[in-house]
């Protein structure tokens, strides 16, 4: 199945890695932590996002899971039409993500 549109986490992920001195990471450790990292940014956005729908959205949201086919670019639009500031709170919720992650990283 599709990621919910947030396909560009990985990508952030590494960023937030890069940022706290592990952006060397091996490829063996990439694949361990990254998928695990970009779970738990994804269970937050959701924390954050899925409250803001009504009804109607949650019924569209719970078929779009469903479809396989549904590409970023409709999910994309999809909570841009849902939540009027889903670029904003998409920012806040990485920015405390990462801030949370680079005090892990800090303590290892």
């Amino acid at each position: 199945m599709a990621k919910p549109g947030f396909s560009f986490l990985e990508n952030y992920i590494m960023e937030v890695l890069q940022d706290s001195g592990l952006g060397k990471l091996s490829e063996a450790n990439r694949q361990v932590y990254v998928p695990q990292l970009a779970a738990e940014a994804e269970y937050r956005l959701g924390l954050e996002l899925l409250p803001k729908l009504d009804k109607e959205q949650a019924e569209k949201f719970s078929g779009m899971v469903s479809a396989e086919e549904s590409s970023p670019t409709v999910w994309q639009t999809f909570w841009r039409q849902a939540v009027p500031q889903f670029d904003a709170t998409v920012q806040s919720v990485l920015k405390k993500f990462a801030e949370d992650c680079r005090k892990i990283l800090a303590r290892s």
